[in-house]
Parts: C-alpha cells; sequence; structure tokens
C-alpha cells in the first residue's frame, strides 16, 4: 500500500511539520506548542505502539492512515492522547524518569 503510506507520511509528518514552521516564523507559542506536542505523540503512537500491533496481526495496517489522520486532522487527537494519557502519566511518573536519567547520566560521567 505505497500510496497510503505516501499519505500517511504526508498528513502525518509534512503538513503538520509546515505549520511548526509557520508558527516558529509567525511567533505563534500556541501553535508552536501544538506542534510539538503532535510530534510527541505521533513518535509513541505511530512510531513505538503501532509497528509491533501491525506486525502481530493484531492491526491491519490499513488502519494506519486513519489513525495519524486522526492525530494530525482538525480533530486534533494528538491533543486529546496528550491530556488524557501523557499528561497524567507524567504528572505520576516524572519524579521517576527525571531520577533515572540523573542516575544514567551519572553512570556515563563516571565511566
Amino acid at each position: 500500500h505505497p500510496l497510503l503510506h505516501l499519505a500517511t507520511l504526508f498528513v502525518g509528518y509534512f503538513l503538520p511539520a509546515l505549520n511548526c514552521i509557520k508558527s516558529i516564523l509567525h511567533k505563534d507559542e500556541a501553535l508552536t506548542r501544538a506542534s510539538i506536542l503532535h510530534f510527541v505523540v505521533l513518535y509513541f503512537v505511530h512510531g513505538l505502539i503501532l509497528p509491533p500491533l501491525f506486525r502481530c496481526g493484531a492491526l491491519n495496517p490499513l488502519l494506519e492512515f486513519p489513525i495519524v489522520f486522526w492525530l494530525a486532522g482538525p480533530t486534533r487527537g494528538s491533543m486529546v492522547i496528550y491530556e488524557c494519557v501523557v499528561m497524567p502519566l507524567l504528572a505520576r511518573f516524572e519524579g521517576q524518569v527525571d531520577e533515572e536519567i540523573e542516575r544514567r547520566l551519572r553512570e556515563v560521567r563516571d565511566r
């Protein structure tokens, strides 16, 4: 499904990247924030969560485009996921994540 994959890249990555560039040029902080949140959520959903589900057959690869369209489209699905999933997880585990990052950095520095 090469055309569907190309459409997914266009809708999920290219158009949001253009919005991100425009937001920086026009100093639109709200659009810049929305663009960053989109790419964070897109990375987790499209880059980490969906590929194993497609490989094991739990999801049909034809669902990739509608999912990415929902994330990037007018419904701003990425914002919904960020507010309903990412923010609560971050609030709950932020301290642990920060501690682990600091521990790993110390290990690297001590080598």
